[in-house]
């Protein structure tokens, strides 16, 4: 944003004799004894500005900035009839009027403190608009500014920023760069929501309504430390569950004969990879061992044969493969079977 400032820290003091040309602005830093800071980074470029904006119009010099102090009468020192950079500053050519060359010969007023546009952001100095006669550069007049070319004075919006900063009338220069420097981020930000805002068609307060709507509520939230142990113990309690039931199942098959204990190691690792797959195979598979039998006779029988001289477990193996006992047993090199 451009802003119009009066440059009370940079007066430059009057002859005797009223000068043709004057300087109005030096090339670089420009200082205010307020504090107040800018800079004249092309001189040339500042001194075209100037000519462009003034047109056919001769920019004023007044007395004591009245133009800006007062609605009312604010007569003319003289008239700034050519501005050019000249030596590395802004100078003017100014035709004063015979009141203001008498004053300043009877050294009435003994300085020139000029106006100027500048760049609100960077404080580069756009254009001069004009001057003033004065006697007290920077040292008891309050800092005047308007918002925009054109506009009325800003002493009542500048006390009420200072409110805002949490600042009296009186606050130094240093207490407000400080407290505008930490302004500085949360105005950007606002900046750039108010622009989403434009574009979106709608309003900051809206889109913050909004915004808080989708903050999470904490108490629907557990700590992660809290979750991981939880979820470990989900894990651990599967992994219980999962070995009582591999343990159930292949007991099972061996409890009801569908599978002799030698066969355990085997029938444990494939009931593991697939615990449904071990349980269709056991329900279709025929009992090899008579339930309650240890595998070589009855219980209690001290593992006595059975029947054609056969264990149980052999008995098993000729009904697996359709054997008769009697052939089974027949058959040369049999060994009882384990």
């Amino acid at each position: 944003m451009t802003q119009a400032a009066i440059a009370l820290g940079r007066a430059s003091e009057l002859p005797a004799e009223p000068p043709e040309w004057v300087d109005l602005l030096p090339s670089g830093a420009v200082l205010a004894r307020d504090g107040r800071r800018w800079t004249v980074a092309d001189p040339e470029a500042v001194a075209a500005a100037s000519r462009e904006r003034a047109g056919a119009t001769d920019p004023a010099i007044d007395y004591e900035h009245q133009s800006h102090r007062t609605a009312g009468e604010a007569p003319a020192a003289g008239w700034i009839k050519e501005i050019r950079a000249e030596g590395g500053a802004i100078r003017a050519r100014v035709e004063w009027t015979a009141h203001a060359a008498a004053r300043i010969r009877a050294r009435e007023y003994r300085y020139l403190s000029p106006t100027f546009l500048f760049d609100a952001e960077t404080g580069r100095v756009r254009a001069v608009t004009g001057a003033a006669l004065t006697n007290t550069p920077a040292l008891d007049l309050p800092a005047l500014a308007r918002a925009r070319d054109g506009e009325p004075e800003m002493n009542e919006a500048l006390k009420a920023l200072l409110a805002v900063f949490g600042l009296d009338d009186n606050a130094a220069a240093d207490a407000v760069e400080s407290a505008a420097a930490e302004a500085r981020p949360a105005l950007a930000a606002y900046r750039k929501l108010k622009e989403r805002a434009d574009a979106e068609g709608t309003t900051v307060d809206e889109l913050a309504t909004a915004a808080a709507r989708t903050i999470p509520d904490p108490a629907q939230y557990v700590p992660r430390a809290q979750l991981d142990t939880a979820l470990a113990r989900v894990v651990e309690l599967e992994s219980t569950t999962t070995d009582e039931a591999l343990a159930a199942a292949v007991g099972g098959a061996i409890r009801d004969g569908k599978l002799p204990p030698s066969q355990r190691k085997w029938a444990t690792a494939y009931a593991r990879e697939n615990l449904d797959g071990f349980r269709a195979f056991v329900a279709g598979a025929p009992v090899l061992i008579r339930p309650g039998r240890d595998g070589r006779g009855a219980p209690g029988d001290g593992g006595r044969p059975s029947t054609h001289g056969l264990t149980e477990a052999e008995l098993a193996v000729c009904r697996a493969v359709g054997v008769s006992p009697e052939k089974y047993a027949g058959l040369p090199g049999r060994g009882e079977a384990a």
